[in-house]
């Protein structure tokens, strides 16, 4: 792969082009913020909610529970990381909780009850 006036040599080359973050459509999405929005904020929250469980979530959520916020990740789909191998995620996420202990939980929304979520451990 040439970049510039480089030739870049390798067995594997990632190309990670990033993404773009989105608005959700749902009720209260007012009141959340980006991963962009993030990245601007020099406080560290005491807690912090992440709403699905895809890469950039996994990886903001890992920097926030080092450096100390208790951490919880939401999502509807039955494993995080759903494009990647079960097994590979159910070792990621199952270490994450183990080492992080109480700053570092999954959740999936079980049902909405008067607009308000009420959620589930992903392990019990």
């Amino acid at each position: 792969m040439r970049v510039g006036d480089r030739l870049l040599e390798a067995r594997h080359i990632v190309i990670a082009t990033g993404s773009k973050p989105r608005p959700l459509p749902i009720p209260g999405a007012e009141h959340l913020i980006t991963s962009d929005d993030m990245l601007r904020d020099l406080d560290l929250p005491a807690s912090v909610i992440f709403v699905g469980g895809g890469v950039i979530s996994l990886e903001f959520s890992h920097v926030y529970a080092r450096a100390g916020a208790d951490v919880t990740i939401l999502d509807v789909l039955p494993q995080l990381l759903p494009a990647m191998d079960t097994d590979a995620v159910a070792r990621l996420q199952t270490e994450s909780e183990r080492r992080d202990q109480d700053q570092y939980r999954c959740q999936r929304p079980t049902h909405r009850a008067r607009r308000r979520t009420v959620s589930r451990d992903l392990h019990p």
